[in-house]
């Protein structure tokens, strides 16, 4: 479909691009709503992975 990426190319260069505004703007990373992070769970996250509340993608629709 036109505009949507491949899920095989990681963006590491827009990551790192978008992570060095944030610490320039002092901004705090986008978290997610707590029944993303029960799903995370649920799905054999750690609960002490530092990650674990951090949206690290798309919302989820």
């Amino acid at each position: 479909m036109a505009g949507l990426r491949s899920s095989n190319r990681v963006p590491v260069g827009e990551f790192a691009t978008l992570l060095a505004e944030y610490e320039r703007t002092s901004t705090p990373l986008p978290k997610l709503a707590q029944h993303h992070i029960a799903d995370r769970l649920t799905n054999g996250w750690s609960t002490q992975d530092p990650l674990l509340s951090v949206a690290t993608g798309p919302a989820p629709g």
